[in-house]
């Protein structure tokens, strides 16, 4: 492939994902109309304020922490060093079970200090009900990359000069790479099995 076609590649792979990025920043932004429409401007403005306060814990909770543990994960997985996988999981669970907490509790105990910090001392409610949300996401965060980076992929095509399939095998939890090879050769074997079969009957019709 010529660096110019390299290039081209990137250019279009790196409008797909601006592109994608827009489209979700528009998809999370569109349940704010039919929720301003039921609960009105005041209430709106409550959960604004509410959701102000639970973004900026949330950062400091997982900003950057999970996917530190997803690369620590991923390097101990690459060895075959899984005692060292589950001791780096337990430990983060603990951590962000920690700072989930912390968080959890600061919005729900201090949630009428948070709202007349943010002059809105009717806002205390909603503020209060986003506060389990922090521990919940932060669990969440801890399995979903810990998940992630014990899974393997395989992914070929063929025939090389002149490609017709390609193929992509995901295993979740998967041990080796060499497993899933397998299953793609298995895969590949199908298909150019029923493609000679096709080829063998076709030329059969011709012959009758």
């Amino acid at each position: 492939m010529s660096d110019m076609q390299k290039k081209q590649n990137f250019l279009q792979g790196t409008a797909l994902l601006a592109m994608a990025t827009a489209i979700v920043k528009v998809i999370g932004a569109l349940y704010k109309i039919p929720l301003n429409a039921i609960i009105g401007e005041q209430g709106f403005g409550y959960f604004n304020t509410a959701y102000d306060i639970y973004n900026v814990l949330l950062m400091i909770s997982t900003a950057g922490l999970p996917v530190a543990m997803s690369r620590m994960i991923s390097q101990a997985s690459s060895l075959d060093h899984y005692n060292q996988v589950r001791r780096i999981y337990h430990t983060a669970r603990g951590i962000f079970l920690a700072l989930g907490i912390a968080g959890s509790l600061l919005m729900t105990v201090f949630c009428r200090q948070l709202a007349a910090f943010q002059n809105q001392p009717d806002a205390w409610a909603a503020i209060g009900c986003l506060g389990p949300c922090v521990l919940l996401i932060c669990v969440m965060s801890t399995d979903r990359k810990a998940v992630q980076r014990v899974c393997r992929a395989f992914i070929c095509f063929a025939p090389m000069e002149d490609p017709e399939i390609a193929v992509a095998v995901y295993g979740e939890k998967a041990a080796h790479g060499a497993t899933l090879a397998a299953v793609a050769e298995d895969i590949l074997r199908a298909y150019f099995a029923m493609e000679a079969a096709s080829e063998v009957n076709a030329f059969e019709n011709q012959a009758s």
